[in-house]
């Protein structure tokens, strides 16, 4: 099950609109977006991003 609230602000949807950044709809309006989960097995270096189609992005540990 997911449910969606156009949201684009973290923490919460409730501190976005007290800061004035929640994204508001008016009547009639929309808004389209593009969803896509990739899972993965966990390994000792931690992923940087992941682009469309699953592809990760791995942190280079041993250049800091």
């Amino acid at each position: 099950m997911l449910a969606l609230e156009p949201c684009c602000d973290l923490p919460s949807v409730a501190e976005a609109a007290a800061r004035g950044t929640a994204i508001t709809l008016g009547p009639g309006e929309r808004r389209a977006t593009r969803i896509e989960a990739t899972l993965f097995a966990a390994g000792d270096r931690p992923v940087r991003d992941v682009a469309w189609g699953g592809a990760l992005g791995w942190e280079d540990i041993d250049a800091a």
